[in-house]
């Protein structure tokens, strides 16, 4: 199941090369800038994934409780 899901990616990632190529000559999957990052047509800023990165954090920010149990 796993190999078809990655052959399924492939073939999704490979069509939308070809068919990008098709409306103008820049076409890639990922590239990075100084800014930011572009994922097929999708833009995502650094400072996106840094706040949601601190959000995370400040959400999954816990002390450890140790129980102790005695016999």
């Amino acid at each position: 199941m796993l190999i078809s899901a990655l052959v399924v990616a492939i073939g999704v990632s490979v069509a939308y090369k070809n068919t990008k190529q098709l409306l103008y000559d820049n076409s890639s999957i990922i590239s990075f800038s100084a800014e930011s990052v572009y994922i097929y047509d999708k833009i995502i800023d650094y400072k996106d994934i840094k706040e949601k990165a601190e959000l995370l954090k400040n959400i999954f920010k816990s002390e450890y409780i140790t129980i102790y149990h005695r016999i």
